[in-house]
């Protein structure tokens, strides 16, 4: 199974580059899971509480879900609860057996427990109830030996884990289950399952357990639901201590006296846990999460995170001063490992880990008495079915240069800076020809300054052993007896395909009107010293003359006849095709020695440059190795093809697709070396915006993206001029089918998706807040068609009173004034409105903009007094200071902030008016990205536009920032900090002042904010 096909059904691996290693906390989400959810919002109704169509159908979509979640598990569907999560799950266990436990009673737990499965049982210690806590024997399970000896006639509960949160150890929960119930049959045995549901087959009959508790977000599913399995012979002895809706036949009043009793007649079995309009959407999205990881299966899974484990346990033990708690084996462990430093605290290493985006968790893990027990906190990586062998490799290779700087090792000045030079990167998903195209017109943001190169058609050279000759990989250019290399090497159908393609998509672009050329790539290394040094070589030929043979076979007279046709085909001809060489016409490809030979050469004649960034080291047996050190991962697997005993690919592959790229594209002005061959400083392509796409072998498809990245921060160094927009489309062995089923692409470009650009002068900050707002953020019109069509289903007309408390620079409020529009705005910054101010004067409109802050709104205007009021653009987090200021967050003081400014606005509103209000995600992942470049003509200076942001939730910090940077690497922009508000948070704000109906609204363009509704 494909890692990277994987990783591709997730939303947070396509659009960002993160290593994620924090599934023991939560995982992401697949996309079947969010559409899944989505679809239940879009049409919502209360299930089992309405007769029409709505309520029915989520109703038994509800049931559908229940029965698919239970039968995950082996339980019956009348044996699940839905609740919260997985310490909302115990909770509520514990509540419903409350009345069975008493003075002295006795409940077991372990040493190696979440906080979740011991602090409920407090309840029941405030009862008289006793805790008994066992050891770990020396795999560092629960010791079963000690568990017997501690039961006693006292004994009520035995409570433990499946799988430890902090060392991943499986007890061996069956063999206590069985146990317990031909012993001890009346003992509830209660489980912690929220480790072990997405890592090994749970089944609850099996294991003997009463009670099974887990949750829904670390399983792939969404936040907000848990799942608590009772076996439903426990049902007669609980109480129905979450009762409410949906939880009765009949309630009535019985008259007696002064006083009324309550009759209750509860329905049967657990439901009457369940009070309440459920979580449906996030229900249905847990089911769909079920049948993801069913999709997998637990067989591939439990292997692959025993083989990720095992690297990771082995790179570790290879580090200084690094110490593994718990077991090195990865038998019974799954998903994780626990480490720490011995002399660096675990958070120094977290959060640098952090900076490099890694996710790793760090500290308590929620288990303090194991924590106490083992001595040290930790660091704790967790594995998720996404992670692959790169994921662990860019951690250790992290952590090893971690260990290095700290030691003072790090002696060549170059190498941190070219490690840290930004790049991007993407997962894009496509099953055909079409959507392939419609990636790369994506790419292309200014048509007459860009060039688009397209590699197609690479073919290997293929040794024969019986003639002395080196082939091209091309089926209808070798004799029919080698064949069967070509299928060896994944390689039959690859070459004709992949130039067919090619010359489709670069014929259908060049219709459009694009700059696009072929280039193509010969491997003419794979195989070659194995011929040269067999028993064939009769005539002692070189590694040249194969070289030689192989090109003089390829051109005839310049490429092969079929591939001619194929040009014809398309309406294309052989200066559609770039020459790789700088004086021989006659060479219309690239070969993989040349590039390489070339690198290697560049490399050498800039020795004290790169010495300890990047190494030729010779090895005993005549060959080279090759350390890339300023790579997120260099561990490339090297190709290995048996039938010649060969080798090919891996980090000589990364640097031949670099020198490739360098050799199309160049090098930016800023870069410089010492020596540059006459190929980079003289490219093929002299385009300002460059896009390389490589229809590559999927065999090859870490190494060629790895090789961008290389050139990227080798070559461009975030100084490149234009942009630089990589894709590599990689094909498996049967192209057309590979093709068909889906292949995942990787797209990796110096400046993300952005653009240049151009302006007369360096923008102020009002000025560069509207440049954004209106060129790189949002489509003007169509954001404003969306909002009138909005107002349109509340209501709202243009006689209708709309004030815009934060108008800014005008996005917006500009186009609903142009569209006559009865609005007022408002701000609290005169310097902000400018641009705005100047709009206004150039059309002519007359709006008088208040310039006030929101406490002070009600001198400006009567309450209820409008129909909507905006509060958009993430402002509203500055309600209690931060804005263009540095200020020391308070909690108490900025949540009173808030929700004074929330009473004005209510106030403000007329009845049955809404709120709009907005602000960032929760979800809102940190980042520091380069958007776009300014192109400044007053100076002939170029700045980039770098959007900040970063959520510290230890510390209640929310930054927001918009940064201009210098070619130089200075920084400047405004300090914006704000109390961390959280989206639970802001909708309790919203009820305590009095909104009644709050929603959170899903706009097509609004992708940066979380958008609320709020009717007064």
């Amino acid at each position: 199974m494909n890692q990277v096909d994987i990783k591709s059904k997730f939303e947070f691996f396509r659009k960002n580059n993160f290593v994620y290693l924090d599934n023991a906390a939560t995982t992401q989400v697949p996309d079947t899971v969010i559409n899944a959810v989505d679809q239940i919002l879009e049409y919502r109704g209360n299930p089992h509480r309405g007769a029409h169509v709505v309520a029915e159908k989520n109703g038994k979509a509800l049931g559908e879900a229940r029965e698919n979640i239970a039968r995950f598990v082996n339980a019956t569907s009348e044996e699940i609860v839905f609740t919260g999560n997985t310490t909302d799950s115990i909770n509520l266990a514990v509540d419903s057996i409350n009345h069975l436990i008493e003075k002295g009673d006795e409940i077991i737990l372990s040493y190696s427990e979440h906080h979740s499965n011991i602090l409920p049982f407090e309840k029941l210690v405030r009862k008289g109830a006793k805790i008994k806590a066992i050891n770990l024997n020396k795999e560092f399970k629960v010791d079963l030996k000690e568990l017997k000896e501690a039961i006693t006639k006292k004994t009520k509960i035995v409570a433990l884990n499946h799988i430890s949160n902090v060392l991943g150890v499986i007890n061996n929960i069956e063999e206590i289950g069985v146990y317990l119930k031909k012993n001890y049959p009346k003992i509830l045995f209660l489980i912690d399952g929220a480790q072990a549901i997405a890592h090994i087959p749970v089944d609850v009959k099996k294991i003997n357990c009463d009670i099974y508790a887990f949750s829904s977000h670390k399983m792939y599913g969404p936040c907000g639901v848990g799942v608590l399995y009772i076996n439903k012979k426990l049902f007669p002895s609980l109480k129905p201590v979450r009762a409410g809706g949906g939880t009765v036949k009949h309630v009535s009043f019985v008259k007696g006296g002064n006083f009324t009793e309550v009759v209750i007649d509860f329905k049967q079995g657990l439901i009457f846990l369940e009070g309440g309009t459920p979580n449906t959407s996030n229900i249905v999205g847990l089911s769909k999460a079920v049948g993801f990881i069913r999709s997998i299966g637990f067989d591939y899974i439990v292997q692959h995170e025993k083989e990720l484990i095992g690297k990771l346990i082995n790179g570790l033990g290879k580090l200084e001063g690094i110490k593994i708690f718990g077991p090195t084996s990865v038998e019974n462990k799954s998903g994780l490992v626990s480490f720490s430093f011995k002399d660096i605290p675990t958070k120094e290493v977290g959060e640098y880990l952090d900076k490099k985006n890694i996710c790793i968790r760090h500290g308590s893990h929620c288990a303090f008495p194991l924590i106490d027990y083992l001595g040290s906190e930790t660091l704790r990586a967790s594995i998720g079915v996404y992670n692959d062998e790169s994921d662990v490799d860019t951690l250790l290779q992290e952590l090893k240069f971690f260990i290095d700087k700290k030691k003072g090792r790090i002696v060549n000045k170059n190498l941190e800076p070219l490690r840290e030079n930004i790049y991007y990167r993407q997962l894009m998903a496509v099953n055909s020809r079409e959507q392939i195209l419609e990636k790369i017109r994506g790419m292309i943001s200014n048509s007459p300054d860009t060039e688009i190169v397209l590699m197609a058609g690479h073919f290997l050279g293929i040794p024969d052993m019986q003639e002395d000759k080196f082939w091209p990989g091309i089926k209808q250019m070798m004799p029919e007896r080698l064949h069967p290399l070509l299928d060896e090497f994944g390689m039959t159908s690859f070459p004709l395909f992949t130039w067919e393609l090619g010359c489709e998509i670069t014929s259908t672009l060049k219709k459009e009107g694009f700059n696009v050329r072929l280039s193509t790539i010969a491997n003419d290394t794979t195989g070659i010293n194995e011929i040269r040094l067999s028993p064939t070589n009769t005539k002692n030929r070189k590694a040249e003359d194969y070289e030689k043979q192989l090109i003089n076979e390829f051109k005839q007279p310049k490429i092969p006849k079929i591939y001619s046709e194929t040009l014809k085909k398309y309406l294309l001809n052989e200066e559609d095709i770039i020459e790789s060489s700088i004086d021989n016409k006659n060479e219309k490809f690239f070969n993989e020695k040349g590039l390489r030979g070339r690198f290697k050469e560049f490399i050498s004649k800039n020795k004290e440059y790169f010495d300890g960034v990047i190494n030729y080291v010779p090895l005993k047996d005549g060959s080279w190795d090759l350390s890339i050190n300023i790579l997120d991962n260099q561990e490339i697997k090297t190709c290995r093809f048996d039938t010649f005993g060969s080798k090919t690919g891996g980090k000589f592959c990364i640097v031949e697709v670099c020198e490739f790229i360098a050799e199309l594209f160049g090098k930016s002005k800023e870069v410089k070396f010492n020596y540059l061959s006459e190929r980079v400083l003289n490219p093929k392509s002299p385009a300002k915006n460059k896009v390389l796409v490589m229809l590559t072998p999927a065999m090859c498809d870490d190494a060629v993206s790895r090789g961008a990245e290389l050139y990227i921060k080798l070559m461009l160094q975030e100084k490149g001029e234009g942009s630089f927009k990589f894709l590599n489309v990689p094909l498996g062995p049967n192209s057309s089918k590979y093709l068909a089923t889906g292949a995942t692409l990787k797209y990796l470009s110096d400046k993300g998706l952005s653009e240049e650009i151009s302006v007369e002068k360096e923008p102020d900050f009002p000025e560069l807040w509207k440049l954004c707002e209106y060129k790189l953020l949002y489509n003007a019109e169509e954001y404003t068609d969306e909002i009138t069509e909005l107002f349109k289903n509340l209501g709202i007309n243009k006689k209708s009173k709309i004030l815009d408390t934060c108008v800014g620079p005008g996005f917006f409020s500009s186009e609903l004034l142009e569209r006559g529009y009865n609005l007022n705005t408002a701000d609290k910054s005169s310097i902000m409105v400018k641009p705005f101010i100047n709009f206004l004067k150039e059309k002519g409109i007359k709006n008088d903009v208040k310039i006030v802050d929101w406490l002070n709104l009600p001198k400006h205007f009567k309450k209820e007094s409008f129909d909507v009021l905006f509060n958009r653009g993430n402002t509203f987090i500055y309600a209690g200071g931060g804005w263009n200021e540095k200020i020391k967050i308070n909690e108490k003081t900025s949540i009173e902030s808030f929700k004074k400014t929330l009473q004005i606005y209510y106030n403000l509103l007329k009845k049955n008016g809404y709120l709009y209000i907005d602000k960032f995600k929760d979800s809102e992942v940190p980042s520091k990205k380069i958007v776009a470049r300014l192109n400044i003509k007053s100076n002939n200076t170029k700045k980039d536009i770098v959007f900040y942001v970063e959520r510290k939730q230890e510390e209640g910090i929310r930054y927001a920032q918009m940064l201009l940077r210098d070619m130089n690497g200075k920084e400047e922009g405004l300090p914006n900090m704000a109390y961390d508000l959280t989206e639970d948070k802001m909708e309790d704000l919203l009820k305590q002042v009095g909104f009644k109906e709050i929603k959170k609204i899903k706009l097509r363009n609004e992708k940066h904010f979380v958008v609320w509704l709020a009717k007064k």
